[in-house]
């Protein structure tokens, strides 16, 4: 099993293009692309993606940090289905999308059965609203029952939305649960 690690380092759309032919190439044995805060927007995603798509073992996606919007949300929830029977570790928040793309975004979390570690949510300018969360995240943490690490960040919850998430975590067997910007 190969990884990529670029955590904190800032990628261009060139580097992303090499990027996708190393994915390429290690489709069968890449196991986990870690670019958090790699700042490669919407353009850098959307030439890795296909890369992505082509992966057969990928366990772990940490996105998060990168300037990314609802014009990439479909694709990478294309990604999150088309690497369910593998995933284990999802992070995507601190990024922009609204209501509508983080539905579109997780909209196929729920098949990733071996999903374990969570993150959740959107930047500070882009919080989602307390509907979204419900109709997004719940379903989620119904269907993914090995989750053990959740991560909350920039989501509009109030008092009782954090009652209600605590009511829907009840049922798994948390190790780690960390809600930032949840008010």
């Amino acid at each position: 099993q190969v990884g990529l690690g670029f955590a904190r380092m800032r990628r261009t759309l060139a580097d992303c293009q090499a990027l996708t032919t190393v994915i390429h190439a290690l489709h069968d044995t890449m196991s986990d692309v870690n670019m958090h805060m790699c700042h490669i927007g919407n353009d850098g995603l959307t030439c890795i993606i296909p890369a992505l798509n082509q992966t057969t073992a990928l366990t772990g996606l940490a996105l998060s940090n990168n300037s990314l919007s609802d014009d990439v949300a479909a694709d990478l929830g294309d990604v999150i289905r088309h690497n369910s029977p593998t995933l284990r570790t999802l992070s995507v928040t601190s990024n922009s999308f609204s209501d509508h793309g983080a539905a579109q975004l997780h909209r196929y979390a729920p098949t990733c059965q071996h999903l374990t570690a969570l993150a959740f949510g959107s930047s500070s300018t882009s919080r989602l609203s307390r509907q979204a969360t419900r109709d997004t995240l719940y379903p989620i943490l119904a269907a993914c029952t090995k989750v053990d690490t959740l991560r909350v960040v920039s989501c509009s919850l109030g008092g009782e939305g954090v009652a209600a998430l605590i009511e829907q975590v009840r049922h798994l067997r948390l190790t780690q649960l960390s809600l930032r910007d949840v008010g």
